[in-house]
């Protein structure tokens, strides 16, 4: 059975994510903060042989540990998702202190990088694999986003990440990819109210509000052998919100 490693496991994305692995018959290692929601999330995926790890990716190692015992437990992974990602600082950049501003980059850039490049450690020697990073669509150009800089700037570092990431590992047939999502009602954008989901819905083109599972039936697919020639893309999933054609 193939494997895959999910960080921010607990979150909407990242379970939408394993579930979605899950139903292929994937083992699911998911990787999140200490919960006591750990065996909740196991319950919600479809058949057995999956784990749920504590971990806190600003430590190196902790994960360098947990990414140990997944591979112990189900082998090297096949793909790779990096989702966790600090509560959004609603503040303008201007005024910010900077202890929060540097707050947005600990878990999304920093904890990304101990995460994706421990794992592909393990894939290079595999000489295969999949790594994909949710970003978002605040990194689009044409982004109207406000009041949120910190996260923004957070986002548009891990989409640079991902980016060396892909150049570095191609040789190694180990695929690297962004998957950079729309405005979600999830707990992330819980303060926001139901007027800006509207709004977002009635702004793209197909007229769509953009779900979790949308996020993971694309994430799957990039993670899939049709996907085998691709790699270095940034995949907005936005009803055609950021249209890049």
């Amino acid at each position: 059975m193939k494997h895959i490693l999910i960080s921010g496991g607990a979150g909407s994305v990242g379970l939408a994510i394993a579930r979605r692995f899950a139903e292929d018959g994937y083992h699911v290692s998911l990787i999140d903060r200490e919960s006591p929601k750990g065996a909740e999330v196991l319950a919600r995926l479809h058949g057995d042989g999956h784990e749920f790890f504590a971990c806190d990716l600003t430590r190196i190692d902790e994960v360098q540990k947990t990414i140990a015992k997944a591979v112990e437990t189900f082998g090297t992974p096949d793909a790779c998702v990096h989702c966790a990602v600090e509560p959004i600082v609603r503040e303008p950049l201007v005024g910010m202190e900077t202890g929060t501003f540097q707050k947005q980059f600990d878990v999304s850039l920093f904890g990304g990088f101990s995460f994706l490049t421990e794992t592909a450690k393990q894939m290079k020697e595999k000489k295969s694999g999949y790594i994909i990073g949710i970003t978002s669509s605040v990194t689009d150009v044409n982004s109207h986003a406000a009041r949120m800089g910190a996260y923004t700037c957070a986002k548009f570092a891990l989409r640079g990440l991902l980016r060396e990431l892909a150049h570095e590992l191609a040789p190694y047939n180990i695929h690297v990819h962004a998957v950079a999502p729309g405005l979600m009602q999830t707990p992330l954008n819980a303060d926001l109210p139901d007027r800006i989901y509207d709004a977002a819905e009635a702004g793209n083109p197909m007229h769509i509000r953009i779900t979790p599972e949308d996020v993971a039936d694309t994430v799957h697919f990039l993670c899939s052998e049709d996907a085998k020639s691709l790699t270095g893309l940034s995949i907005p999933v936005t009803g055609g919100g950021d249209m890049t054609i």
